[in-house]
């Protein structure tokens, strides 16, 4: 069975044996962001019984120490990329892919069914942030807030607060919808201006969102003893942004792509750093300061 999913403007699509029980999973994410096929998607992913190539080159390792990730270790072969997942804290590889230069993907699962399923998701982020690198494109690692026809992303490292912050706004902010809690999709429109997108992709909260908005603001979290807010200047704008970015140095133009994108972003849309308690006075203080 093949099915195709629009997210931020992007069309891909999977192709799965109708029985296997990956369906039950991908549809609780994936179907808000269903779509027709109206034109070529970006790239197909297939579950196949297993992926193996014999003569490849190692050329990065993406070994993220946080639990909910996994390491992943990527290849150069003839036909394009080869790529490896391991589970946070395991030995075993639960996932074996392949990435063409057009976008096929072919992938084999391993584990147990949750293993299986978590790699499947990883996959597919994987080859949506390498395939939009280089549209006006980044999947962010943040939280979204919807409010007021606009868009308020949250960054920070795993612990600092982000999902908290945004349940404050949810909490003490009138009107405010949680738009995505781990992964929104930030892409530039053809005027200039940065638009963030829910997504499938939204960590430990089920919040599959397909809505977009104008990007009011980006704010950094940071934990501190008092509710304190302050606009980030230009090149500390940058480096914010770019550290909650997904992306691969792969290609130089994935690089300068991701760069070209995040320009576009802090130029359309201001940047905070707020220090902050883990209450609803913060997210008043944070309201007060963006939303003006």
């Amino acid at each position: 069975m093949i099915k195709g999913y629009r997210v931020a403007g992007h069309l891909f699509s999977f192709r799965i044996d109708e029985a296997d029980p990956m369906w039950r999973y991908i549809g609780r994410a994936y179907d808000p962001f269903e779509a027709d096929f109206s034109q070529e998607p970006l790239f197909n992913i297939s579950v196949v019984e297993d992926v193996d190539i014999a003569d490849k080159e190692q050329v990065y390792v993406d070994n993220n120490p946080e639990p909910g990730y996994v390491k992943i270790a990527v290849f150069k072969y003839t036909d394009g990329y080869y790529m490896e997942f391991t589970q946070y804290g395991g030995d075993s590889v639960n996932g074996k892919m392949t990435l063409t230069p057009e976008g096929d993907v072919k992938v084999s699962l391993h584990g147990d069914f949750m293993e299986k399923w978590m790699t499947f998701t990883n996959v597919t982020q994987v080859v949506y942030f390498i395939r939009t690198a280089t549209l006006n494109t980044v999947m962010m690692h943040a939280s979204a807030i919807y409010y007021k026809d606009k868009s308020y992303l949250f960054l920070g490292k795993s612990g600092t607060g982000k999902s908290t912050h945004s349940r404050m706004w949810l909490q003490g902010v009138e009107g405010s919808v949680l738009m995505n809690d781990d992964h929104p999709i930030v892409r530039i429109s053809e005027d200039g201006t940065p638009i963030a997108y829910g997504s499938p992709w939204s960590g430990k909260t089920h919040c599959y969102h397909n809505m977009q908005a104008p990007v009011g603001a980006i704010v950094r979290i940071r934990q501190e003893k008092e509710n304190v807010i302050r606009r980030l200047r230009p090149i500390e704008s940058y480096g914010s942004v770019m550290s909650s970015c997904s992306g691969f140095p792969l290609e130089d133009r994935f690089t300068e792509g991701k760069s070209n994108t995040l320009q576009h972003i802090i130029k359309g849309a201001p940047c905070w750093e707020l220090g902050c308690l883990p209450d609803v006075d913060a997210a008043l203080v944070c309201s007060n300061a963006v939303c003006n």
